[in-house]
């Protein structure tokens, strides 16, 4: 009997040795990634401890698919963003042209961070990150952090963080453009993109190129105003036409000075408005 038990006892933990190798090997067999985004209490966007807002491919679609720009521009915290259709660009001789930057809270858009599917996007200094090289049939969806996230990103996220997210749902090829044509001014897009998925990856290109006709000053009579009613941008401070100096006077401008288009505001200066000779809306390619 005692024979019998010392060979059944090494068999039976040989067994069970055996078969918690083949359960542990099991779980991990079966083990996945767990990546945790967010908690499942009951609550709004606006009501979380960052606020963030989530612009979708479909609310794109649902406002007559407007450019990125125009539809960031809808956000209540945006403002002064370069690129706007509607919007002067007074930088647009400094080589911006064909610019377009997000501006949240008014602080300039190099100080709004600007990531590509969580990734840090190159800008400048002064003008900050342009969004014309992002292609709008890649973005799927923008996620909009609305408060100031300085702690967190660095002094470039000072006003906000927009995080743009490329389409992973896209399978075959689409293609797709718009043209607008408004009195003297049109514009139009074209795009074209192509996805793909396997075992494990997903994959998509995209292409897109437009162009922006030029819009002079002077094609609106709204545009070129009076001193007396516009007196704060678009005149020279320095009198033209030219001054006469008489010795022993003093200096006097021109008195043809309102006969060429300027504006006398004293006898020794003659504002000239140079703004009927720039342009509303600058011509670019993109």
């Amino acid at each position: 009997m005692n024979k019998f038990l010392k060979k059944a006892l090494p068999v039976a933990l040989a067994t069970l040795t055996a078969g918690g190798f083949t359960s542990l090997a099991v779980q991990a067999e079966e083990m996945e990634e767990v990546v945790v985004t967010g908690s499942y209490i009951k609550g709004t966007p606006q009501d979380a401890e960052l606020p963030v807002d989530v612009m979708r491919r479909q609310d794109l679609e649902d406002n007559g698919n407007p450019s990125i720009i125009e539809m960031v521009r809808n956000l209540s915290i945006s403002s002064g963003n370069l690129g706007e259709t509607n919007q002067f660009q007074t930088n647009g001789g400094q080589g911006n042209e064909g610019v377009a930057t997000v501006n949240l809270r008014g602080l300039g858009g190099a100080r709004t961070l600007v990531l590509l599917n969580g990734r840090r996007q190159v800008a400048t200094e002064t003008v900050g990150v342009d969004i014309n090289a992002m292609p709008q049939f890649a973005i799927g969806r923008i996620e909009v952090l609305k408060d100031g996230a300085a702690a967190l990103y660095g002094s470039d996220a000072i006003g906000g963080v927009v995080n743009f997210i490329t389409r992973e749902d896209l399978m075959g090829f689409e293609i797709g453009g718009d043209f607008q044509h408004i009195a003297d001014g049109s514009d139009f897009n074209v795009n074209a993109a192509w996805g793909g998925e396997g075992d494990g990856w997903n994959a998509m290109v995209a292409v897109e190129y437009g162009e922006r006709e030029e819009i002079p000053f002077n094609t609106r009579d709204w545009a070129v105003r009076p001193y007396s009613e516009n007196s704060q941008g678009g005149w020279s401070s320095i009198a033209n036409p030219a001054n006469i100096l008489f010795p022993g006077v003093g200096v006097i401008s021109d008195p043809r000075c309102e006969d060429l288009g300027a504006w006398r505001d004293s006898l020794s200066s003659c504002g000239f408005q140079f703004t009927q000779f720039d342009n509303l809306v600058e011509k670019t390619e993109s």
